[in-house]
């Protein structure tokens, strides 16, 4: 199957992203979104020099530059034309810093949208602004974590501080895993080995260095500095001015606009 472009362009990962965004909308009865992005520079690489030191297929660097280029389109373009205006990116930051920022300084009724499982040191149960994640299968909540691990969502980041985060290549204390380590802070880990490494000082160093490249948001050099969300208003002809802009004509079929109109409500005319 041929990538998705338009006028030479490659489009296809900001089409889907458009996509996703519909069915989280529609999904949720909700048409108010805040973005987080990834910044190029990281802290954490300053201070660990092998942190997300992932060697990557030559064959896909060409495939990632693209879309790495498209999302860049999303976040500075394609976004804020459409009139989303809770769109965050600081240089040394992850997108989960930001989201960690914003959950814990704007309190609200947060679903954060990630397969990332650093996020779930996030969850609250708090009634008056509950923060659970939508994996793209399950909705997880503070209670179902706690009912899994027998923790509080908070501790999930000294669970990764002792085993390790293998997709960010950050390593923990030799031969602890993440059960291994979900039992010691239960309490029910029985004397011996594991025990000994994770209490030894080698252990304690490990944990200290580690905790501080997993716990969200992340203390680097410069405080997050971003803005209040506030309510996004929508306009039809700006989400149609985007969908000719990029050729995505599918979503211009009246019945799919139609759809796009009473999910976002959108206003007539443009902002």
């Amino acid at each position: 199957m041929s990538e998705l472009s338009f006028k030479k362009n490659p489009t296809g990962v900001i089409y889907g992203f458009l996509e996703q965004i519909y069915l989280l909308a529609e999904k949720f009865n909700t048409n108010q979104f805040v973005f987080c992005w990834d910044s190029r520079r990281s802290y954490r690489k300053l201070d660990c020099k092998t942190y997300k030191n992932r060697k990557i297929d030559e064959d896909k660097t060409d495939i990632i530059k693209k879309a790495h280029e498209q999302f860049f389109e999303m976040r500075k373009n394609v976004l804020p034309q459409m009139g989303f205006r809770n769109v965050y990116h600081q240089t040394g930051y992850e997108a989960d810093d930001l989201i960690a920022w914003c959950v814990a300084r704007f309190p609200d009724e947060y679903i954060i949208v990630s397969k990332d499982n650093d996020l779930l040191q996030l969850l609250s149960a708090n009634k008056y602004a509950p923060i659970s994640i939508y994996n793209f299968s399950n909705i997880v909540t503070a209670n179902d974590f706690t009912k899994k691990y027998g923790l509080e969502p908070y501790q999930w980041a000294t669970v990764k501080s002792l085993a390790g985060c293998t997709s960010d290549t950050v390593q923990g204390i030799p031969g602890i895993g993440t059960e291994t380590a979900v039992k010691y802070l239960n309490n029910v880990l029985k004397d011996g080995k594991a025990k000994q490494k994770i209490e030894s000082e080698e252990g304690k160093r490990i944990m200290k260095e580690t905790f501080n490249l997993v716990a969200l948001p992340y203390a680097g050099d410069e405080q997050i500095n971003i803005k209040d969300p506030v309510n996004d208003e929508f306009y039809s002809l700006d989400f149609m001015d985007v969908f000719k802009e990029y050729g995505f004509n599918s979503f211009l079929i009246d019945e799919k606009f139609d759809k796009w109109r009473k999910v976002f409500q959108l206003n007539k005319g443009r902002k």
